[in-house]
């Protein structure tokens, strides 16, 4: 783990705790159990990976998972910025951010979250690790799925925004004006 890897973790906690102490009031919640279980297992699900976690002895490979991780943890931290006090564990809508990141995607801080993941994944490099990535990226796309219909609920421009933005990839438009 580089200096800067260890400063994106932190910035990224603090910011986190600090956007979670003083986020905004919700409009809508989903309300449903099972999107606050999905939300807290998506939240904690990387911190499995530390569970039988034998890392590879691969110089480059080792190499390469530190520049994964620390890229995907800056995107991460990026992103956070842009949605501030919006900032939530479970699916709530707070404010409809379009601007940073997520003027093209969707959901840009679970696009950091995955390539850090991934990053970390490379480093360990096991059937368990990419297991537990592959299950990660499920549960964060149904966490995704809660949210949108929350902000669909609460925001009739979401729609819209939805078919201007891609969920976790950038949409390309489909024509040259666009």
């Amino acid at each position: 783990m580089t200096a800067v890897d260890q400063l994106l973790r932190v910035c990224f906690y603090v910011l986190m705790v600090t956007l979670l102490l003083s986020r905004r009031p919700s409009k809508a919640s989903a309300g449903s159990r099972v999107a606050t279980w999905a939300a807290y297992l998506g939240t904690f699900t990387p911190f499995l990976l530390l569970v039988n976690a034998d890392p590879v002895r691969s110089r480059e490979l080792t190499g390469a998972s530190i520049v994964v991780i620390t890229v995907g943890l800056g995107f991460s931290v990026y992103s956070l910025t842009y949605l501030g006090r919006s900032f939530g564990v479970v699916p709530r809508a707070r404010e409809l951010v379009r601007t940073g990141p997520y003027r093209y995607v969707r959901h840009p801080l679970y696009v950091g979250e995955f390539i850090s993941f991934a990053g970390a994944v490379m480093a360990v490099l096991s059937p368990y690790g990419i297991a537990l990535f592959v299950f990660f990226v499920l549960v964060q796309s149904f966490r995704a799925t809660q949210e949108e219909g929350v902000l669909k609920e609460a925001f009739p421009e979401y729609e819209a925004y939805m078919a201007e933005s891609g969920r976790f990839v950038p949409r390309v438009p489909t024509s040259i004006g666009a």
